[in-house]
């Protein structure tokens, strides 16, 4: 049902679910529910024909379902901003980076990277540029939450609380995208003394223009799904099921690798904690936790930055652009950050696997082995030949699926065949 609304949202099909169908696909499978909007977040105007259909209480009830997946605690106040979206600050003051320092207790330094990281990750996120692109709608802490959970979720776990990362996501995707609307709009602004003087001279945002055929189908498809509830989810105009599901197939992205077993690893970046050290360290507050561990990747293994498993280690389809594409060179003390890390899981699997190799040496060997990387939205199998299973490593447990990791916001599993 997912894969076969995003299409539908994407305009690969014709029809669009109404209000009802749209959320019900979405809070059905909690764990797609971001990497599906980022699908259709990747079509021009489609992103804006979602924010009409689905209500806005929806909207605040797929960021708490997000959330819990993704194990961030909601406190009371994290509650409050996720039921009142259009209000991205306190009560009485616009947000600042003096606020979070009182309220959590930060330096400067840390503070600052807060806000950098927050900022660049709603850069990055397509879910953030759709909702740039779209008619102004009083969600900004929701979306920017979602945004934040596409792009950067391990931001969420980190030393601040997630309700004052929500509230600098809200604030900045609110200020950055849409300064005159918040301006006139939010009270918040209104009573800090912010202009509204030039809120009148937004041109209004271009949406792609539908044909007649198009228009219709979609006014008139809610209207036909209505008359009878028991309706199936999809719409007439799809595939037969075994249709759909072949056209799925069809459409994951594949591609192959000599280092399918470096996602062994991910099993010891978590128990290591490695993605919380490098969102909390102010040094790394220019760099995407991506941007991090694909680096790591290539230090393990030296690939190249577009191999299917250097990209598939920091959480990417295949097809994916690398991260360190567009992004100023590493470094020399990023360099030696990076390699320290690869020396810590070089190191952590050694003592893992109980033999006296060198550390380099037992990675290549535990990576070198052929895999097919298959993607969805969300989700990434490492495919491997049944001659590659290696009883060193299922004893330690290394080729279990990792299942859904919260950092990096994607199902990883492994499959022999």
């Amino acid at each position: 049902h997912g894969r076969l609304w995003a299409w539908m949202q994407a305009d690969v099909c014709d029809a669009t679910p109404d209000r009802d169908a749209a959320a019900a696909i979405l809070l059905a499978e909690p764990r797609e529910i971001v990497p599906l909007l980022a699908s259709v977040a990747s079509s021009h105007g489609s992103f804006a024909r979602l924010l009409e259909v689905i209500a806005p209480e929806q909207w605040t009830a797929m960021a708490r379902l997000a959330l819990s997946v993704n194990r961030v605690p909601l406190d009371a106040l994290a509650l409050r901003l996720l039921a009142a979206p259009a209000i991205p600050s306190r009560a009485t003051e616009p947000f600042s980076d003096v606020m979070v320092a009182r309220s959590v207790a930060l330096d400067d330094a840390h503070v600052a990277a807060l806000a950098c990281r927050v900022r660049h990750a709603l850069e990055r996120s397509r879910i953030a540029r759709a909702f740039a692109m779209a008619p102004w709608t009083d969600l900004a802490v929701v979306i920017g939450t979602l945004a934040l959970l596409e792009a950067e979720p391990a931001l969420l776990g980190s030393v601040v609380s997630p309700s004052e990362v929500m509230r600098l996501a809200g604030s900045t995707l609110a200020a950055r995208y849409h300064p005159p609307v918040i301006a006139r709009r939010s009270p918040v602004l209104e009573n800090s003394g912010a202009s509204t003087a030039a809120a009148t001279d937004i041109p209004p945002r271009s949406l792609r223009v539908l044909t007649g055929a198009e228009s219709r189908t979609r006014r008139e498809e809610p209207i036909r799904r209505a008359k009878d509830a028991s309706a199936p989810m999809q719409p007439t105009p799809i595939p037969s099921e075994p249709a759909v599901d072949e056209q799925a197939a069809d459409a994951r992205v594949m591609r192959t690798t000599a280092q399918g077993g470096l996602l062994y690893l991910l099993h010891l970046v978590g128990e290591l904690d490695i993605p919380s050290a490098i969102i909390s360290d102010p040094n790394w507050s220019h760099r995407s936790l991506r941007w991090v561990l694909h680096r790591v990747a290539l230090a393990l293994v030296g690939v190249a930055s577009y191999d299917a498993a250097a990209l598939a280690f920091a959480g990417l389809s295949p097809t994916d652009v690398s991260p360190d594409s567009g992004e100023p060179s590493a470094t020399q003390d990023e360099d030696a950050r990076v390699a320290d890390i690869a020396s810590r899981l070089g190191k952590a699997l050694v003592a893992r696997m109980d033999l006296e190799d060198e550390p380099p040496a037992l990675v290549r060997s535990v990576a070198e082995r052929p895999a097919t990387i298959v993607a969805d939205p969300g989700w990434i199998e490492a495919r491997f030949p049944l001659e590659a299973v290696d009883i060193r490593i299922r004893r330690v447990g290394l080729d279990r699926d990792p299942d859904y990791l919260p950092w990096l916001g994607v199902v990883v599993r492994f499959v022999y065949e």
